[in-house]
C-alpha cells in the first residue's frame, strides 16, 4: 500500500499539461471544465476569489431512518478560501468559533493566529496566470465527505472503503453559476454489510453507490444586517467568542439565523420585498399530499403579511430540471425510508452572520400513512374520509412546523397549553367525543398559524424587535424549548411533547375515556379489503398507547415545579 502511494504521488506531480482541457471561466463564480478524456473536473478558481460558503451533503441517500444518511441530508456551512502554496492550492476552512472584530488589525490578527483553520484539501496547480489558478477538483469530490465508513462502523453495521475505479463524477448535477458552483460524485462503498438496519435497505450486502454533493456559494453583500438574540425570542441562537470585545462585556456574541427580507419602502409600515423568500415543494409528492403540503407551508405568509410584508413568501413546485441540493432553492423535499422516522428542517447559512442562505425541509413520507393508520384504529374504519383528513390536516401542520424550522425558528413545547397558539410545538391530535358519545376527528389538528409564530416572526423579521418582545413577553405564551421540555425526567411542567390543554391530569383521563372507547370497538371494520387479520395488532398499539405522552406531563406536575 505505501509502495502504491508512493507511485500515484510520483504520477500526480510529474504530470505534463492536459491537452484535453480548455480551462474557462467567464460571468461563473469558479470555472468548471469537463476534461474529455478522462471526464475529470476542471475548476478555474479566479485569484480574487476571496472567501466563499461550503457544505456537502447527500442527493441520494440509504434510505434507513436509524442510520440516518438520508436523501437530502445536509452538511455544516463552512467559509473557505483558495491559498497558494508552492505548486499546490490549498482549501483553508477558517476557525470563526473565536474572532476579533476591533478596529486595531492586530488585535484581529492575534485572535486569528491563537486558534486553529484546517486545511481540508491540498490541490495540484495544473496551470496558473495571472488572474486564476487551473486545478483538478475530481479526488475531492469523488471522496467519503461524510465518513460514512466511521459512521456505519460505529453502529456495528459493517466496515465499507470507497471504491474508487466505481465510483466518478456525476455531470448531470455538476454546474456552474455566476454565484455558485454544485458538484456531485457517485461514491461506490465496498466491503461487508453485518447490520440489520444496513442489510435492511441494500440490493446487495458487499456495498452500496451514494450521491455526494458539494457547493460552494458566493458570500453575500455587507447589507445583512445581523439580529440579536433574545432568550425569549423563540429563535435558535448562533454564537461565537469575539476576544476583542471591551473587559467588561461578555465575550459570547449571539444571533439568531433567519432570511434577509428588504422592504422596497424601508420607511413604511407594510410594504412589498426587494425579494421574496420562495420555498419550493419536491414535485415527487403525490396528490392529495402535494396540496396539503402547500397549504401548510404557505402558512407563514400571513405571518410575514402580519410583520408588515406585503407578497414576501411563496411556496411554489421546484421547477423540471432544478436540482434540489443547488443552494439558489430553498426546498422541501419529501424523503422516503425504509421505516418511519423524524422530519427536519436544516438551512445553509452565512457562517459571519447566520443569514439564511438555503432552506432545506426533509419530510419523511410515512409520517402521514402512521396517522391514517391511527385516524382509522380510532374510528374503526378503514374507509372512512375522516381518517384521511385527520392525516391531511397533520401533514399541513408538518409542513409549517419543519419550514419554521428553516425560518429560523425553534421549539415551543409550552404552546399546546395556550389553545394550540404555536405551529412549533408537537401537536397531539386533540380527539373527542361527540354529544353520542362517538369518537370524533373533526378538531383533531388546528389550522393556521398560530399566535405565538406571529409574534416570532415579528420579532425576527420586522421593524421593531423590542417592542415584539415585549409583546411575547405579554402574550401570556409561555416559552419552552428543548433543553427543558425534551428530557422524560425534565422538571418544567409547563413543556411537554405530544400533549394538548393546561391541565396535564384531567387530559390524562380524557384521553384515558377515549382510550376505552376505541378498545371496545376494535373489530376487522378497522381493515381495509385483503388486509390480514394480524395488521389489527398494528392498530392496537396506537390505541393502547393513547395517553403515553400525557402521562409524561402528569409526571412533571406532580415531581416538577410551575
Amino acid at each position: 500500500m505505501r509502495y502504491l502511494l508512493l507511485v500515484v504521488s510520483i504520477v500526480l506531480f510529474g504530470c505534463e499539461p492536459r491537452q484535453s482541457v480548455t480551462p474557462t471561466h467567464s460571468s461563473e463564480l469558479i470555472g468548471l471544465t469537463r476534461d474529455t478524456q478522462s471526464s475529470d473536473v476542471i475548476l478555474t478558481i479566479p485569484k480574487d476569489l476571496g472567501q466563499v460558503i461550503y457544505y456537502s451533503g447527500f442527493s441520494r441517500g440509504l434510505g434507513s431512518n436509524d442510520i440516518g444518511i438520508d436523501r437530502g441530508l445536509i452538511g455544516e456551512s463552512k467559509l473557505v478560501s483558495f491559498e497558494a502554496m508552492g505548486d499546490r492550492l490549498l482549501l483553508r476552512e477558517h476557525n470563526l468559533r473565536y474572532r476579533g472584530t476591533s478596529d486595531n488589525a492586530a488585535e484581529n490578527t492575534a485572535v486569528d493566529h491563537a486558534f486553529p483553520d484546517y486545511i481540508m484539501a491540498s490541490f495540484e496547480i495544473l496551470s496558473e496566470a495571472d488572474s486564476h489558478w487551473v486545478i483538478d477538483a475530481s479526488e475531492f469530490i469523488v471522496r467519503d465527505a461524510f465518513d460514512v465508513n466511521r459512521w456505519l462502523g460505529s453502529m456495528d453495521e459493517g466496515q465499507f472503503t470507497v471504491d474508487a475505479h466505481r465510483s466518478g463524477v456525476y455531470w448531470e448535477n455538476t454546474k456552474s453559476f455566476p454565484e455558485n458552483l454544485e458538484l456531485e460524485a457517485i461514491v461506490t462503498f465496498t466491503g461487508s454489510a453485518n447490520g440489520g438496519y444496513l442489510n435492511d435497505v441494500l440490493s446487495n450486502s458487499e456495498g452500496f453507490s451514494l450521491h455526494l454533493h458539494h457547493s460552494f456559494i458566493k458570500l453575500p453583500d455587507s447589507d445583512y444586517q445581523a439580529r440579536a438574540y433574545h432568550p425569549n425570542s423563540g429563535y435558535f441562537v448562533y454564537e461565537w467568542e469575539d476576544y476583542t470585545k471591551p473587559l467588561n462585556h461578555d465575550l459570547t456574541e449571539r444571533v439568531i439565523t433567519r432570511h434577509r427580507l428588504v422592504k422596497t419602502d424601508p420607511n413604511a409600515p407594510s410594504s412589498p420585498v426587494v425579494e421574496p423568500i420562495i420555498y419550493y415543494l419536491d414535485p415527487g409528492v403525490p396528490e392529495p399530499v402535494r396540496t396539503a403540503l402547500i397549504d401548510g407551508a404557505m402558512w407563514w405568509a400571513e405571518a410575514f403579511e402580519a410583520a408588515g410584508f406585503e407578497d414576501a413568501y411563496r411556496v411554489e413546485i421546484l421547477p423540471e430540471g432544478a436540482d434540489p441540493m443547488d443552494s439558489r432553492f430553498n426546498v422541501i423535499n419529501w424523503v422516503h425510508r425504509a421505516t418511519r422516522g423524524w422530519s427536519y428542517g436544516a438551512s445553509i447559512i452565512d457562517p459571519r452572520t447566520g443569514e439564511i442562505i438555503k432552506g432545506h425541509v426533509t419530510l419523511g413520507s410515512l409520517r402521514v400513512r402512521q396517522d391514517i393508520l391511527i385516524a382509522e384504529a380510532l374510528l374503526n374504519d378503514a374507509d372512512s374520509a375522516e381518517a384521511q383528513a385527520m392525516a391531511l390536516a397533520r401533514i399541513r401542520q408538518l409542513s409549517a412546523h419543519e419550514v419554521g424550522h428553516t425560518i429560523g425558528i425553534a421549539h415551543n413545547f409550552a404552546a399546546s397549553e395556550s389553545d394550540r397558539a404555536s405551529v412549533m410545538d408537537y401537536p397531539h391530535p386533540l380527539i373527542t367525543l361527540d354529544a353520542d358519545g362517538n369518537i370524533t376527528l373533526n378538531d383533531a389538528y388546528d389550522e393556521g398559524i398560530g399566535l405565538w409564530d406571529k409574534l416570532v416572526v415579528a420579532y425576527g423579521y420586522g421593524d421593531s424587535p423590542v417592542q415584539a418582545i415585549s409583546d411575547i413577553q405579554n402574550s401570556g405564551i409561555n416559552y419552552v424549548s428543548d433543553r427543558h421540555a425534551r428530557p422524560v425526567d425534565g422538571a418544567f411542567a409547563d413543556g411537554h411533547l405530544w400533549d394538548n390543554h393546561n391541565d396535564p391530569t384531567s387530559e390524562y383521563r380524557r384521553l384515558g375515556d377515549i382510550r376505552r372507547k376505541a378498545l371496545s370497538q376494535l373489530n376487522q371494520s378497522a381493515l381495509a379489503n385483503g388486509d390480514i387479520a394480524a395488521r389489527l395488532d398494528d392498530l392496537l398499539v396506537p390505541l393502547y398507547n393513547l395517553p403515553r405522552y400525557q402521562a409524561d406531563g402528569v409526571a412533571k406536575q406532580i415531581g416538577g415545579f410551575n
